[in-house]
């Protein structure tokens, strides 16, 4: 999550966009597995990294 210019998400939607709960996302990000940035209270997930983890999750 370097480049500024990245777009950020925020648990809720990649919790939509992979078809889990927000607790199961939030739950892979402290254990590492998501990589996130908390601003604030909330967590933020880059949308690159997001795309990663898609790609991952749709061949598991």
């Amino acid at each position: 999550m370097n480049n500024t210019d990245t777009i950020l998400m925020t648990v809720e939607e990649v919790a939509n966009k992979l078809s889990l709960t927000n607790r199961t996302v939030r739950k892979h990000i402290q254990s590492g597995r998501i990589p996130a940035k908390k601003v604030g209270k909330r967590w933020y997930i880059s949308s690159s990294d997001f795309y990663k983890i898609f790609a991952e999750y749709m061949t598991t």
